[in-house]
């Protein structure tokens, strides 16, 4: 039974040393990038900890009062020193988890901010396109009767009558 434990601790360890890494170095710079900001591997680790905690106190309690000093520390020192591995690899991944996590904030914000620029340009464009459809360049553009004034639609002035004077008629001379 020790040796499957032995086995298993020994396999199963460093778990943040493997997968988590931290965000990407200058990624203020970059456009996307990925890093794991989970916690399942330094919570790996830290489970390993405590096993291999509780394997070490078990086999030191278990081989104290023999007399065979060696089997003591040969149990003892590799499963201790497995302990501290395991809580500096849970360090390790969490404090990389945390890095991580920041950055990715970091990257959200960036791009919230560039969705924002992006979104009044499109807007300006919108706008500034509306008002070029709005507009005339002739009168065949408008409809109906309206004529194209200074870039706009708009209706005709109205049309005053000036009466004209009648010409005078020429009376039939006296005879």
């Amino acid at each position: 039974m020790h040796r499957f434990w032995g086995f298993l601790l020994i396999f199963a360890n460093g778990c943040s040393f493997i997968f988590m890494h931290g965000a990407p170095e200058q990624h203020e710079k970059l456009a996307d990038f990925d890093c794991v900001s989970g916690e399942a591997a330094p919570a790996a680790d830290v489970t390993g900890a405590v096993v291999a905690g509780i394997y070490t106190a078990a086999v030191g309690a278990a081989t104290a009062g023999s007399d065979d000093d060696e089997e003591y520390l040969f149990l003892t020192i590799p499963f201790a020193a497995l302990t501290v591995l395991e809580v500096v690899a849970a360090v390790h991944g969490f404090s990389n988890a945390r890095e991580c996590e920041h950055a990715k904030y970091q990257l959200a914000t960036r791009r919230l901010e560039r969705d924002k620029a992006r979104t009044a340009e499109l807007q300006q464009l919108q706008l500034q396109f509306q008002a070029a459809q709005a507009g005339c360049a002739k009168d065949t553009d408008c409809k109906d009767a309206r004529i194209c004034v200074a870039g706009s639609c708009s209706d005709p002035p109205a049309s005053t009558v000036v009466p004209t004077p009648a010409a005078p008629t020429a009376s039939p001379a006296p005879p």
